[in-house]
Parts: C-alpha cells; structure tokens; sequence
C-alpha cells in the first residue's frame, strides 16, 4: 500500500483530504473518503432499551440523515422480530408478530401489530391491535399495546 500526501512544512498539521492512499494499482482514494465511507456504513443505535416501550420514543439521533433504520422489537410473550426501513424520516412503519397454535380443541393465532412513525427524533405511536383466530369461533378484536420497540438502529 503507498501512501500520498500533499507537500507540507514541518510545523504544518494534515487533513485526512490531503492524504491519498492506494487502493489498487495505480488507483488511489482520498483519506478522508475512505473514513466517511467506514463510518457512514456503521449502524448508529438511536434508542437501546432491552424491556422495550410500547409508548413514542424520543431518539437520541435525527432519522433525516440516515438512508436506514432497523426497528428491533418483541411482544408481551417475547417474541422478537424487526425491520429494516429505507430512508425512514417521515414513513410510517407497520410491525407485527404472529404465533401460530395448535392442539387438541383445534388451531389459532395470535397476531399483534402496531402502526408507528419516525420524523426526526420522534418515534410517534399511530395505532396498536391483537387479534386472536381460531378456526372455531369468530375472530377476537382486542385494543392492546403488546409491541415493545427495544432498539432502533440508523446507518447509510
């Protein structure tokens, strides 16, 4: 690897776009490049919270400069799911978990949902449901907040 850099004077202090390092034969990159390349491509944890809120979130970073979020979360029975959001400032974001069961008295399942959104560092609660079916009765519709949102992540 060769490494380049402008002329300079002894007492004179380097930026990082003053350095150029080969990459591959001949081809050179800029320092400074290089490093925003690496660090741009690092997931930033904008809320960690291992219990989880099923309540708006204020986030530690603003989602208007990043590309992607990852939403970790879990239900009240500890089923754990995520998802990953392309540039997610200003979108609302549906997550759901589901859980399949059967036995002797026949099938149902489970499913828990809830709609949020994500502007800037807001996390805002849209709305939140479970439904219980099963192949025997009709379909249960119950008004609960079983998401518990336990990290979000941002990077580009």
């Amino acid at each position: 690897m060769k490494i380049f850099q402008k002329f300079f004077k002894d007492d004179q202090k380097l930026n990082a776009n003053e350095i150029a390092i080969e990459i591959e034969n001949n081809k050179y990159q800029v320092l400074d490049n290089i490093v925003k390349q690496l660090i741009g491509s690092m997931p930033m944890i904008a809320y960690d919270n291992e219990e989880g809120s099923n309540q708006n979130i204020t986030l530690d970073l603003d989602a208007s400069y990043y590309r992607y979020a990852e939403i970790h979360y879990r239900d009240n029975n500890n089923i754990y799911n995520s998802t990953k959001v392309y540039k997610p400032n200003g979108k609302t974001i549906y997550l759901m978990t589901q859980v399949p069961t059967t036995d002797a008295n026949g099938w149902w399942s489970y499913i828990k949902s809830k709609t949020i959104s994500i502007t800037g560092k807001s996390l805002s609660v849209i709305s939140y449901n479970e439904n219980i079916l099963h192949d025997k009765n009709m379909p249960e519709n119950n008004h609960l907040n079983n998401i518990y949102i336990t990290k979000i992540l941002f990077y580009n």
